[in-house]
């Protein structure tokens, strides 16, 4: 009976110490997608890369090893499948196929076995809670730039001198991360009977604030404060009947519209506030993308084969340089389309609408902070993604929470629970 217990014991220990090495690599690889490492290793790409395909080796094991869980979570996966073999494929009409070739093996594989992983190990209470860890030490870091190396973490020297950017390129980079820490403290702040959690939430959301503001991009906070209405909304008339159902549809519907027209609308009401009406040259990149589509509108040109240095296609904007050549679209829909052409676009955005009905449901009868999350985060998708490209370009964390979204809704049941899962 003692030996039986020694063993017992042992293999307690044991769990917990897998369970915490499952979670410490998680964090680490969530803090790895929102760029951390890019800019620690800057004078070291092929550090990152290694890093990279690492983590992908060791989601793919840990992914093996819960082989039921993993195979259950691809039968659901559906569109997301399509969506991704589609990309896989996208070479074969692309002017650069090696291009194409090396951004699929060191971006899609690694952000989807990273994504296939987390979503099926970890239910979404914890989900939450681990990216909220992981925002929190990338935003400490990128305060530590700023602070102690002024030099990264502040613009100079250009149009932008002053402004804050921490470890991104550009402090419009910068606030969208910000905005997703924001809006995710602020979830995790709602609904929560842990008083402690919800402090360091609200202190967490007032920091992010204070930075999206020294950023000087205004975005952040007028993405974060509709999606602050309808997270209150939840909160306060949460699942009550077909009439709640109605009212709280109708309050979304009316924010869509608002923000459509807004967003149509944006050169008028720019220029009013003495703002640039061309969003920085935003907009002349996104004409210049749509004309030089031509044969290539349905299938578009292949993953990342665009905006190559070495295409001729994508080289002048009218209206900013004639030999101008920007890193992306500024606008992850149409880098979507450039990609992958209106094909690939239709099949994302079946995949959004399908994803976004599961996530109204869930919000419908939340309970807890993770409930609301998934609301949320199809929402941020959205509106970081009318500026920024922040969908499928290169590897970051915006993609891979979408992917976990996706899988998570469809293979965790409606009421969340903050147990450890073992493996099966």
């Amino acid at each position: 009976m003692y030996t039986s217990s020694f063993y017992q014991s042992q293999g307690n220990h044991q769990q917990r110490f897998l369970n915490l090495f499952e979670q410490g690599i998680s964090i680490l690889v969530l803090v790895f997608f929102l760029g951390v490492f890019d800019t620690i290793f800057s004078d070291s790409p092929s550090t990152v890369t290694k890093l990279r395909y690492s983590f992908a080796l060791i989601a793919l094991v840990f992914s093996l090893l819960r082989w039921r869980s993993t195979l259950r979570a691809i039968r659901k996966g559906g569109l997301i499948w399509l969506l991704l073999g589609f990309t896989a494929v996208s070479f074969m009409w692309s002017n650069y196929p090696d291009a194409a070739i090396e951004s699929i093996r060191g971006e899609i594989v690694p952000m989807t076995a990273f994504s296939l992983y987390f979503a099926t190990r970890f239910g979404p209470n914890q989900q939450l809670r681990l990216l909220s860890i992981a925002l929190g030490i990338a935003a400490l870091i990128c305060l530590f730039y700023i602070v102690a190396i002024p030099s990264v973490g502040i613009h100079a020297n250009d149009r932008f001198s002053g402004a804050w950017k921490g470890i991104y390129a550009s402090k419009n980079a910068f606030s969208a991360y910000m905005t997703m820490t924001l809006v995710t403290f602020f979830v995790l702040g709602t609904n929560n009977k842990n008083w402690l959690e919800t402090l360091l939430a609200r202190i967490a959301s007032a920091l992010s604030i204070v930075m999206i503001v020294l950023s000087t991009s205004k975005t952040g906070l007028v993405v974060f404060m509709p999606l602050a209405f309808v997270i209150l909304a939840y909160q306060r008339f949460r699942w009550r009947g077909r009439r709640t159902v109605f009212l709280v549809d109708a309050a979304c519907l009316v924010i869509l519209i608002l923000g459509v027209y807004i967003f149509s609308n944006w050169e008028l009401l720019v220029s009013t506030v003495g703002g640039d009406p061309t969003l920085t040259g935003r907009t002349l990149i996104w004409e210049s993308a749509f004309s030089k589509l031509g044969s290539n509108l349905w299938l578009g040109f292949g993953r990342e084969s665009f905006w190559l240095p070495d295409n001729p296609i994508a080289r002048g904007v009218p209206g900013l340089s004639e030999v101008y050549m920007p890193a992306h679209a500024h606008n992850g829909f149409i880098d979507l389309v450039v990609d992958l052409g209106i094909i690939g676009l239709t099949i994302f955005l079946i995949g959004y609408v399908a994803t976004l009905v599961l996530s109204l449901k869930r919000s419908y009868c939340a309970t807890t902070p993770e409930d609301l999350w998934p609301i949320a985060l199809m929402m941020i998708i959205v509106a970081s993604n009318l500026t920024e490209s922040l969908l499928m370009k290169r590897a970051n964390l915006f993609w891979v929470l979408y992917l976990i979204n996706f899988l998570s809704l469809r293979i965790w049941p409606k009421s969340s629970s903050p147990k450890q899962v073992s493996y099966d």
